[in-house]
C-alpha cells in the first residue's frame, strides 16, 4: 500500500461540490503524512493538510509530465535521474469516484504506462518538460 503526490487540483469544481468535498474531507484531516504516503520531502512542496485515504478522484488533465515536485510512477524507469516523478498538466476535478475503493485508483505501473503512451514521449523530450507547473 503505498499513496503518491501526482498534482494540484484547482478547477473543476462547483460551489456545491467544494461545499460537499469540504464537509467530507474535514473528517479526514490527520497531523501529519502517513508512512507510506510518497511525497517531496522539500518543505516548500508540502500541502498545508493531510488526509486520510477515503475518496477517489476522476480527474482529466491536458497531458502527463516528469516533475521534480509530485511523486507519481516514482521508479517506474521514467526518470534517468531517479529524481522525478509523473505530475498531471492543467488537472481538472470531474467527479468523485464513489463506485471505486481507494484501493482501486490507477496506481503507479498505469501512471507510467500512460505517460510512456503518451506522443510527446515516443517522440524525445518536450520544449517545456523542464518547466514546473
Amino acid at each position: 500500500e503505498r499513496y503518491e503526490t501526482v498534482c494540484n487540483i484547482g478547477t473543476g469544481f462547483s460551489e456545491e461540490v467544494l461545499e460537499t468535498l469540504h464537509t467530507q474531507l474535514s473528517a479526514t484531516v490527520i497531523d501529519r503524512p502517513k508512512p507510506f504516503y510518497e511525497h517531496s520531502k522539500v518543505p516548500a512542496h508540502q500541502p498545508d493538510v493531510w488526509f486520510e485515504p477515503r475518496y477517489v478522484w476522476e480527474v482529466r488533465t491536458a497531458d502527463l509530465t516528469l516533475s521534480p515536485k509530485y511523486r507519481a510512477a516514482y521508479g517506474e524507469g521514467l526518470d534517468a535521474n531517479k529524481e522525478k516523478g509523473v505530475s498531471l498538466r492543467f488537472p481538472r476535478f470531474i467527479r468523485v469516484r464513489d463506485d471505486k475503493k481507494v484501493e482501486e485508483a490507477t496506481g503507479s505501473r498505469m501512471v507510467a504506462e500512460m505517460y510512456r503512451r503518451q506522443e510527446s514521449v515516443g517522440k524525445g523530450p518536450a520544449a517545456d518538460d523542464d518547466f514546473e507547473y
